[in-house]
């Protein structure tokens, strides 16, 4: 399996994962990610960002996730907690992984990405967000020894669990 950064082309295949997300989030009852969100553009501009990865199997995309280095405007304000630290950090977002190869740690490669990715930069905490009802989101981030903080808004004005991990 090889981790690397997507390119424009790599588009459609992502936004079939998404799909594949989307619908299993219905399945289970959980309003993430049922609009519109995450689209194309947002896609594209992670990648003309240099900031979306993704795991193919061979040819085949598998697994895609944003990583990010600086402030997120989501994270401005916490509410019921608060961030473990206060310095720069590094954010994951849209981690999707295709159905046939969920439960094969592919999402845990993407954090160790972001942690390397962090700690090159010098930044030693990592955040993420996720919906309440996203309970396999949140054992991922346990696995990966994340620590809830509190609630977090989107910029859609949606209501997030946050978590951060520190990476010292």
């Amino acid at each position: 399996m090889n981790l690397q950064k997507a390119k424009l082309k790599d588009i459609p295949a992502i936004m079939e994962i998404i799909n594949s997300a989307r619908e299993q989030l219905a399945a289970n009852n959980i309003e993430q990610w049922q609009g519109s969100y995450p689209d194309q553009s947002i896609f594209r501009a992670d990648i003309i960002a240099e900031n979306c990865y993704i795991i193919k199997n061979s040819a085949k995309l598998i697994a895609v996730a944003v990583i990010s280095l600086g402030d997120d405007p989501s994270y401005q304000n916490i509410y019921q907690g608060e961030w473990l630290s206060t310095e720069k950090y590094g954010v994951i977002h849209r981690i999707a992984v295709t159905a046939n190869y969920q439960g094969q740690s592919l999402a845990s490669l993407f954090i160790k990405k972001a942690e390397e990715i962090a700690l090159s930069e010098n930044i030693k905490s990592i955040r993420i967000d996720t919906h309440r009802d996203n309970l396999a989101m949140q054992n991922l981030l346990k696995k990966n020894k994340f620590k809830y903080c509190g609630i977090i808004y989107t910029l859609r004005e949606a209501e997030r669990l946050a978590f951060e991990k520190l990476l010292v």
